[in-house]
C-alpha cells in the first residue's frame, strides 16, 4: 500500500492503491511563522496557507483572478498569473501586493491607478516586513512547511518567514490568543483539577474567521452534546455521547488553547 509520502499529500484520506484508504491528517496553522490571523485548508491533499476574506472575495485562487484580476493585483505586476501551473497565491505575493499599495496610501498621482476602498478593506498597513520580503520563497517553501515529516524546529518557513502582527499584511481573521476573551459559555479543556469527560469525537472542521460562534454553529448543526475548539490549530471538533468522569485532571494536559462548550447543560 502507498504512504501519504508516497502518493505526495499531506492532508485528507486517499485510497492507497490496495483497496484501502490511508489517512495523511489535518493542516496545522502553526507550522510557519504566519501570525494567527492566517488559516490553512486542504487542497487535493496539500496544506495551503491563506486569508479567508482574500479567499472570499475571489482573490486567493489564480483562476479566479485570471478571468477578472482587480486593480490591485494588475497594479502588483506580480508573477504569478503568468505560471499556470500555480493555483493559489503564497502569503508572499499577498504580502508584497500590500506593500505596494500600503506605500502609496500618501501619493496623490497613485490614486488613479490603484483601488484606496480595495487597499483599506483588504490590507493593513504598518511596518513593512523587509525580512519576508527579500526571502522571495516559493509557494512550494511555503508547502513544504506542513510535509508530515518536517521538523518545525528547523523549518525555515517557521524560523525565517515570521511576521509580526504589525508588519504590513493582508487583512485576515481576528487575533486570537490566550488572553482573547470569549464567550462565557465556553471554558478551558483538559485544566488542572478540573471536572474531566470523555466521549466520542465524530464530527471536524477547519474554521475561518468566525471563531467561537462558527465552532458553536458547527457542533450544535450536527447535533453535538459538545463543542471543542482548539485555537491554536482553528479546528472545531464535535462531541457526543459525552459522560463526565468522577474524577478531575490533577495536571494540564494540553496546550491551554482548546475550549469546550457543553451543551447538555
Amino acid at each position: 500500500p502507498k504512504s501519504c509520502a508516497d502518493l505526495n499529500k499531506q492532508c485528507g484520506e486517499w485510497p492507497d492503491g490496495c483497496g484501502n484508504t490511508v489517512i495523511c491528517g489535518l493542516c496545522n496553522r502553526g507550522r510557519t511563522g504566519l501570525p494567527s490571523t492566517w488559516r490553512t485548508q486542504c487542497i487535493e491533499g496539500r496544506c495551503v496557507d491563506y486569508c479567508p476574506p482574500w479567499d472570499e472575495r475571489g482573490y486567493w485562487f489564480t483562476s479566479d483572478l485570471e478571468k477578472n484580476p482587480p486593480s490591485l493585483i494588475k497594479n502588483a505586476n506580480l508573477p504569478f498569473l503568468k505560471q499556470q501551473n500555480q493555483q493559489y497565491l503564497t502569503p508572499h505575493e499577498a504580502i508584497r501586493t500590500c506593500v505596494m499599495l500600503c506605500s502609496n496610501t500618501d501619493s496623490p498621482s497613485s490614486t488613479s491607478e490603484i483601488d484606496n476602498s480595495l487597499r483599506d478593506e483588504l490590507c493593513s498597513c504598518g511596518t513593512t516586513p523587509t525580512q519576508f520580503l527579500r526571502s522571495n520563497w516559493t509557494l512550494e517553501d511555503f508547502s513544504s512547511a506542513h510535509d508530515l515529516d518536517a521538523n518545525c524546529a528547523k523549518s525555515k518557513a517557521r524560523l525565517a518567514l515570521t511576521l509580526s502582527i504589525n508588519d504590513t499584511q493582508p487583512i485576515c481573521c481576528p487575533y486570537y490568543n490566550q488572553t482573547t476573551p470569549r464567550p462565557k459559555m465556553w471554558k478551558r479543556m483538559f485544566f488542572m483539577m478540573q471536572k474531566s469527560y470523555e466521549g466520542e469525537y465524530f464530527a471536524h472542521t477547519a474554521i475561518g474567521c468566525g471563531g467561537f460562534d462558527e465552532c458553536e454553529t458547527f457542533a450544535r448543526q450536527n447535533g453535538a452534546d459538545m463543542a471543542v475548539f482548539e485555537i491554536y490549530n482553528s479546528m472545531c471538533y464535535a462531541m457526543r455521547n459525552v459522560f463526565d468522569l468522577e474524577t478531575s485532571y490533577s495536571v494540564t494536559k494540553d496546550n491551554q488553547e482548546r475550549y469546550f462548550f457543553d451543551f447538555r447543560a
